[in-house]
């Protein structure tokens, strides 16, 4: 870069212009990630409503398998509650009274 009397601030005001962005870029970005978010909102939401139905299937399934073995390891009967709070409990029974 060539300086010259007098000219020392016109070179590095055309190279000031360039830095940065403008507020108009960063409105565009931020609406582009906005739409994005927007579009991609209903599959978050899906994929959370089957993970948690997987993971309450589970608990079922571990919860009836308990059930047998304790119905079976103590000859008695034993059932699976599933309360409104969505909490599986074991309940047992004995068979003789």
């Amino acid at each position: 870069m060539l300086l010259t009397r007098g000219s020392k601030h016109s070179d590095l005001s055309s190279q000031t212009g360039q830095r940065g962005f403008s507020m108009i870029e960063v409105a565009v970005v931020l609406l582009i990630l906005a739409i994005i978010a927007a579009a991609a909102l209903p599959q978050v939401v899906n994929y959370m409503r089957r993970y948690r139905l997987g993971v309450a299937s589970r608990n079922v399934a571990t919860a009836l398998q308990r059930a047998r073995f304790i119905a079976t390891s103590n000859n008695a009967r034993a059932g699976v509650f599933i309360p409104e709070s969505g909490r599986v409990e074991i309940e047992q029974y004995d068979l003789e009274g």
